[in-house]
Order: structure tokens, then sequence, then C-alpha cells
């Protein structure tokens, strides 16, 4: 390895958070939590996990292109806000938008109970 300590790297861990392979009987197939995470899907399927909190915060993982990102803000929200910085940083590094974020690219404002 290259002398760096990785956490949550094996394929396993990976499976385990977005409820798929051999954990795919512990989650809803079709569901938007995988075990303990938030599954994050984009036009072509799943491609992460993270959590979104109440207010706009948010974290979330791209596991095929190693991407990640953190938004916390300091006024509660409908998240809008960070889902256009999320849009903005996406597109600027060629990585695909997950659908939660990418309806805020047009300026619409909406709340996803579940």
């Amino acid at each position: 390895m290259d002398g760096v300590n990785r956490i949550f790297h094996g394929p396993k861990v990976h499976d385990a958070f977005l409820g798929v392979g051999d954990y795919g009987s512990l989650a809803l197939p079709d569901g938007a939590f995988g075990l303990g995470f938030m599954r994050y899907c984009s036009k072509e399927g799943v491609i992460g996990f993270g959590h979104s909190g109440l207010g706009g915060s948010t974290a979330f993982c791209d596991i095929k292109h190693k991407f990640s990102i953190a938004m916390l803000v300091n006024r509660l929200s409908d998240g809008a806000v960070t889902g256009r910085i999320v849009q903005l940083v996406c597109s600027e590094l060629n990585v695909p938008v997950p659908l939660d974020f990418a309806q805020f690219a047009e300026g619409e404002s909406y709340i996803k109970l579940n």
C-alpha cells in the first residue's frame, strides 16, 4: 500500500453500507437506505452512500470516483442551497450528481421525507 491508512475501503464494507450483495436481504432492494446510510443514486444507478440531515447539512461519497463531500450549514433550510453547491462541485469535477441534489440545479425546492 502507499503508506496511507484507509478506512471503509473494502468492497464488502461498501456492500454493507449500500445493503447489496451478501447484505441485500437486510435492506429493502429499492429503498432509500442501505445499512446505516442513505443510498445515493445518479441516472446510472447507485453511486455511493452518505446521509443528509434536517436543515440542509449532508455528506456523501461516490465510490467509483473516489469522491466525497460534506456540507454543513448554520441555518435551517430546505436544502436548496446545499443542493446547488453539490451540483456545482460535482459538475466542475465531472462526477455524477446524485439525484437527490440534481433537482436543485433548476432552482426547485423539494423536501423528501423518505
